[in-house]
C-alpha cells in the first residue's frame, strides 16, 4: 500500500540545540540482546527468498532486499518489551541503484496496531526519524517535506563504511549518537514500551556488525500495565510535572538568594566586601533567566499537549469511522451472502414447483383428453339414439296411418257397396255385416297395436328426455373442462414466469461461474509465476557464492561485462588428469582486467549457465594446492582446487 507521508514539526521533537538531554546510563542495567552474528543461531531470522536474502556472513548480518516496491521490518526474536533502554549497533550500506536506499533500527514496535519509531540512514550521509502511525502512514519527526524528512549530517559516513549508532531512552526522551558523537534528541510520548528490530528499504544492501540492547531498569522488562485511553499522554504529563517541580525549586532558590542579597546589602552598608554581593546578584539574574526559560518551555509544552490531545481525538474519530465502515461492509457482505443462499434455495424450490406443476399439467391434459373422448362418445350415442328413434316412430306412424287410411277408405267403399246392394242383395248385406264386423275387430286390433306403439313412443320419448339430461351433464362437463382449461392457462403463464425467473437466475449463476473461472485462471497464473520464481530461487541458491558487495575485493556494481574482451573457453589437450584453482563465479562473461596481476586465467561454462573462472593448470593436486595458497595471500580468500574433466 502506498503510504502517505505526513510532515509534522511539533514540540514532541527537540533538537540538540533546544532540548539536548544527555541521558546518563546507570549500572543498574539488564542485557536483553547481545548479538555479534558469529553463529547461525541468533536473535534475527535467516531468510533466502526471492525478495529477501538475510544470512549470517563473516561475522555480519548480511541484508539484501531485492524487492523494489516495498520496505521490510525485521523484529528481534526476544519476547521482552522494553521501555527505558540503551541500543547500540553498527550499519554499513552497500551499492544500490537507488541513491537514497536506506537501513536503520526500529524502536518500541507495537505489534497490536503496527506502530513504531524508525531511525534510518542512507548512502548520502543523511538520516531520518519517522513515526509509523495507526493508519500505516509515516509522520516525519525531523526534516522538510521537500526532502522527505532527510537531514544531512557531517557525522555520518558514506557508502561501504560502518556507522555506529547508539540510542538512549529514558521516560520517552531519546538521545541519538552517531559514531560516538551526540547528534540529536527527540521526545515521542505515545510509546510506553515495545519490541526492537531492524529496518531495510526497497532495493537495498546492508551489513549489521553487532546489535546490543540493554534495559536501563530491571523492573521495566516484561512488565504489564493497564491500557487506558490516556496512555499516550502519561509521559508528557510527567514531564510537565517535573518542569513544574523544577520551577518551584528555582523560585525557592530565587527567594533564598533575594534574602541573602538583602542581608548582604545590610552587611555592605556596614563596610563588608562587595565581591560576594556582585556574585550573588549575577547568580540571581542567571537563575531568573533560567526560571523564565522554564516557564516559556512549560507553556509551550502545555500548548503542544492540547494539540496532541486534539490530534489523538481526531485520529480516534477517524479510526472509529473506519471501523464503522468496515462493520457496515462486513454486514453488507453477510447480507449478500444470505441473499445468494436465499436465491439458490428459491431456485431449487422453483425447480421443484415447476416439476410438480408440469406433472399436474400432464395429469390435467390426460383428464381433459379422457373427458373429451367421453363427451364425443356421448354425443355420438345421443345422435344415434335420436336418429334411430325418430326413424322408427316415423315409419310406424306412417304404416299405421296408411293402414288406417286404407281401412277407412275400404270401409267407405264397403259401406257404399253395402248401401247400394242392401236393397238388392239382402244376402249380400248379411255377408257385408259379417265382413264389417270382421273389419271392425281388425280395426280394434289395429287400434290396440296403435296404442302399443304409442306406449313404445312414450318410452322412446322418455329415453330422449334422458338423453337431454345427459346433454345437460355434458354441458356441465364442458363448463368444468373450460374452467380446467383456464386453470391450465394460468398454470402455463405461471410456468412461463418461473422459466423467465429461472433463466435470469441461471444467467446470474453463469456470470458467477465465469467470474469463478476467471479467478481460477488468475490463481493458476499466479501458481505458474510462483513455480517459475521457485525455480529461479533454486538456481540462485546454487550460484549465490558472491554474496554482497566486498567479496574477494571486487565491487559487484563495478564489474563490467563485454563480449569483445572476454576470452574463449580454454580447451585442455592433456590426456592426464588436470587440476586448477577456482577463484570466482559470475552470471556473465567479464573483462579479464578484473584479475589484474594473475596470469593463465581462463573460464569454464557450468551446467547452470554460469562462468567459473580458473587460474593455472596442473597435473598434480599438490602443485594446485601450492598455487591456491598463493592466490589466498593475494586476496582470493574463497579460492579452492578443482579437478577438470578432459572431454
Amino acid at each position: 500500500m502506498k503510504k502517505i507521508i505526513i510532515l509534522s514539526l511539533s514540540v514532541f521533537l527537540f533538537t540538540s540545540l533546544s532540548f539536548a538531554q544527555n541521558i546518563e546510563i546507570s549500572d543498574n542495567t539488564l542485557n536483553i540482546i547481545k548479538e555479534d552474528f558469529n553463529s547461525s543461531e541468533n536473535e534475527f531470522p535467516i531468510l533466502t527468498t526471492i525478495d529477501n536474502y538475510f544470512i549470517v556472513d563473516n561475522g555480519d548480518y548480511l541484508l539484501s532486499r531485492n524487492n523494489t516496491e516495498s520496505e521490510y521490518a525485521i523484529l528481534a526474536n526476544t519476547t521482552n518489551l522494553v521501555s527505558d533502554f540503551r541500543l547500540r549497533t553498527s550499519i554499513r550500506l552497500g551499492p544500490s541503484s537507488d541513491k537514497r536506499s536506506s537501513a536503520g533500527i526500529i524502536l518500541k514496535a507495537q505489534q497490536k496496531d503496527n506502530r513504531a519509531i524508525i531511525i534510518e540512514i542512507n548512502r548520502k550521509s543523511e538520516y531520518r526519524i519517522k513515526e509509523l502511525q495507526f493508519d500505516q502512514t509515516y509522520k516525519f519527526l525531523i526534516g522538510k517535506m521537500s526532502d522527505r524528512g532527510w537531514v544531512k549530517s557531517n557525522l555520518l559516513k558514506g557508502e561501504d563504511e560502518y556507522n555506529s549508532i547508539e540510542v538512549r531512552c529514558e521516560k520517552n526522551v531519546y538521545d541519538l549518537y552517531v559514531n560516538n558523537s551526540f547528534l540529536t534528541s527527540f521526545f515521542v510520548p505515545n510509546f510506553k514500551e515495545g519490541k526492537m528490530g531492524i529496518f531495510i528499504s526497497p532495493n537495498c544492501k546492508a551489513r549489521i556488525a553487532y546489535y546490543y540492547l540493554d534495559a536501563i531498569e530491571v523492573n521495566t522488562v516484561n512488565h504489564i500495565e493497564e491500557q487506558q485511553s490516556d496512555k499516550k499522554l502519561i509521559n508528557l504529563t510527567n514531564k510537565i510535572s517535573q518542569l513544574e517541580s523544577e520551577n518551584i525549586v528555582l523560585q525557592n532558590n530565587n527567594d533564598r538568594l533575594s534574602a541573602d542579597i538583602t542581608k548582604l546589602t545590610k552587611e555592605l552598608s556596614s563596610g563588608i566586601r562587595t565581591e560576594d554581593f556582585e556574585s550573588l546578584s549575577m547568580e540571581n539574574t542567571s537563575l531568573n533567566s533560567e526560571v523564565n526559560k522554564l516557564k516559556s518551555s512549560l507553556e509551550s509544552v502545555k500548548s503542544e499537549l492540547d494539540k496532541g490531545e486534539k490530534m489523538i481525538r481526531e485520529f480516534s474519530d477517524v479510526r472509529t469511522e473506519l471501523s464503522t465502515k468496515i462493520t457496515v461492509s462486513e454486514k453488507e457482505n453477510s447480507s449478500l451472502s444470505s441473499k445468494i443462499s436465499e436465491i439458490k434455495n428459491k431456485i431449487k424450490s422453483l425447480e421443484t414447483s415447476k416439476k410438480e406443476l408440469t406433472t399436474e399439467v400432464k395429469n390435467l391434459n390426460t383428464t381433459s383428453s379422457s373427458l373429451k373422448s367421453k363427451i364425443s362418445k356421448l354425443n355420438s350415442d345421443i345422435e344415434r339414439l335420436k336418429n334411430s328413434s325418430s326413424e322408427k316412430l316415423t315409419t310406424s306412424e306412417k304404416n299405421l296411418n296408411n293402414k288406417i287410411s286404407s281401412l277407412t277408405k275400404e270401409k267407405k267403399v264397403l259401406t257404399a257397396k253395402l248401401n247400394t246392394e242392401e236393397a238388392s242383395h239382402k244376402k249380400t248385406k248379411d255377408k257385408l255385416k259379417i265382413t264389417t264386423t270382421d273389419k271392425t275387430s281388425e280395426i280394434t286390433k289395429l287400434s290396440d297395436k296403435l296404442v302399443t306403439l304409442q306406449r313404445k313412443l312414450k318410452v322412446i320419448n322418455a329415453r330422449i328426455n334422458n338423453s337431454e339430461n345427459l346433454k345437460s351433464s355434458v354441458d356441465a362437463l364442458k363448463k368444468e373442462l373450460s374452467k380446467k382449461d383456464a386453470s391450465i392457462a394460468t398454470l402455463v403463464e405461471k410456468i412461463n414466469k418461473l422459466d423467465s425467473e429461472i433463466n435470469t437466475l441461471q444467467n446470474n449463476n453463469n456470470k458467477l461461474v465465469n467470474a469463478v473461472k476467471l479467478k481460477n485462471t488468475e490463481v493458476s497464473n499466479l501458481k505458474f509465476t510462483i513455480e517459475e520464481r521457485d525455480e529461479k530461487i533454486e538456481k540462485m541458491k546454487k550460484v549465490f557464492i558472491y554474496k554482497g558487495f566486498d567479496e574477494n575485493g571486487i565491487d559487484s556494481e563495478k564489474v563490467k561485462t563485454t563480449r569483445t574482451n572476454a576470452p574463449k573457453p580454454k580447451v585442455i589437450t592433456n590426456k592426464n588428469e588436470i587440476y586448477s584453482v577456482q577463484i570466482a563465479v559470475y552470471g556473465n562473461k567479464i573483462n579479464m582486467a578484473q584479475f589484474d596481476g594473475l596470469s593463465d586465467v581462463f573460464f569454464v561454462e557450468s551446467e547452470y549457465e554460469t562462468f567459473l573462472y580458473m587460474s593455472g593448470q596442473f597435473t598434480n593436486p599438490n602443485e594446485a594446492t601450492v598455487h591456491k595458497i598463493k592466490l589466498i595471500k593475494k586476496g582470493y580468500k574463497d579460492a579452492f582446487v578443482v579437478q577438470l574433466n578432459n572431454k
